[in-house]
């Protein structure tokens, strides 16, 4: 399981990429691992859900030899991260990453139980999912986040994949639905997450919004 010191720790972004590596590396090696990641249990829901958005938005923005340093929070204060300059703070963010908690975690279960879960997608789901991104959206752009950076994620192969254009042409209606959004934050973007389709790679992407 994740240690919890280490999933705090305040990192450059060559440094949280060796840790991420080195969480990648002991759930190859863990079949009991593999579980928990994929249920997000312990420590692993944080890092799916604020570490990796949080290293994929450095990475995306700053560039990975960027001298800054990333930290996650503990508790539950109205942020998730902070970027520093050294001594000062640069940025604070906001990372949030919405999703069918329930319908999520069933597919989960029904992976690790049979290694597959059949979920077929189409553009009634892709609907379904851009309305359901936009409620969560609207609900945090109502909050006072003037002095924070909010970083709405998507990690969705199924709804966007990045291999095909029809998926691109839904991604592209996701980004202006919410820029239709007024928001109190200082910036707000849309970050999906990297992929890995029939064995390739496909990068990340940073959508500003405001």
């Amino acid at each position: 399981m994740i240690d919890g010191n280490e999933l705090y720790a305040k990192r450059t972004l060559r440094e949280l990429e060796a840790y991420i590596n080195s969480v990648i590396s002991s759930i190859h090696e863990n079949e009991e691992e593999r579980k928990n990641i994929r249920l997000k249990k312990g420590g692993y829901k944080k890092y799916r859900e604020e570490l990796l958005p949080f290293f994929n938005y450095g990475k995306l923005l700053f560039g990975m030899d960027s001298p800054l340093s990333f930290q996650l929070v503990r508790g539950y204060p109205s942020f998730d991260g902070i970027i520093s300059d050294g001594p000062l703070v640069k940025e604070v963010v906001e990372i949030t990453f919405p999703h069918f908690g329930k319908q999520e975690y069933q597919n989960a279960k029904r992976l690790v139980a049979g290694g597959f879960y059949g979920q077929q997608f189409d553009s009634s789901s892709q609907e379904a999912f851009i309305n359901h991104v936009k409620s969560i959206a609207t609900k945090k752009a109502a909050k006072d986040y003037s002095n924070r950076i909010l970083v709405i994620t998507v990690d969705s192969p199924g709804e966007f994949s990045l291999d095909f254009d029809h998926d691109l042409l839904a991604l592209n209606k996701l980004v202006l639905t919410l820029k239709g959004i007024v928001y109190t934050a200082r910036k707000t973007y849309l970050l999906v997450l990297p992929q890995s389709i029939n064995g390739i790679n496909y990068a990340g992407r940073l959508h500003v919004i405001k």
